[in-house]
Formats: C-alpha cells, sequence, structure tokens
C-alpha cells in the first residue's frame, strides 16, 4: 500500500533498542552508543548519529 506525504509534513524518528560500542583507540575502552534514527518520509532522507 502507498501512502502519499506532503514534503515537509513528517519526520519519523527512533531510537535503536539495543546498543553497540564504540571503542577508544588509545585506551581500549568500550564507550555505549545508542543510535537515533530520523527519516523525512517523502524524500526518504535518512539521519543516523550515535
Amino acid at each position: 500500500m502507498h501512502i502519499n506525504h506532503k514534503p515537509g509534513d513528517k519526520m519519523m524518528v527512533d531510537w535503536n533498542g539495543t546498543h553497540m560500542y564504540v571503542y577508544d583507540r588509545y585506551t581500549g575502552e568500550a564507550i555505549p552508543a545508542y543510535l537515533f534514527e530520523a527519516t523525512l518520509p517523502f524524500s526518504m532522507y535518512s539521519y543516523v548519529q550515535a
């Protein structure tokens, strides 16, 4: 089923439920990182940041 979206009308956001680790290259420390995800449904432009 196709859903029509208006440009700039909506933004869909989500947090990834599990986390991953970013490792410090100098100390080897594991730092937990959570992923934030956002998508503009009209253009299908996505943004992800840890």
